[in-house]
């Protein structure tokens, strides 16, 4: 089990997002939105990939899929959240 560290890629005044999803086309369009609310965003296909960015990044909010291969976003969802992570998403 990997123990969430805090990671210090972002700055401290910069509201990261992290969108998860595995069509890129959503993952585009969500990020073109955030984007345009002044957050730096990042993207990640799937939750292997997510759960690496969150490890190195300083994220305050998540989109999340609820149907992608492998493990689903709500069940993704909760093992963020047993991990202590409690930043908002949707």
């Amino acid at each position: 089990t990997e123990v969430l560290k805090t990671p210090k890629s972002s700055t401290r005044h910069e509201r990261v997002a992290l969108v998860v999803d595995d069509s890129q086309v959503i993952r585009k369009k969500l990020a073109k939105i955030l984007s345009s609310q002044q957050f730096k965003v990042l993207e990640a296909a799937d939750t292997v990939e997510a759960d690496r960015l969150m490890l190195e990044n300083d994220v305050h909010f998540l989109t999340v899929d609820l149907h992608m291969p492998g493990l689903d976003g709500v069940s993704w969802i909760k093992k963020v959240r047993a991990r202590g992570v409690q930043i908002p998403a949707v």
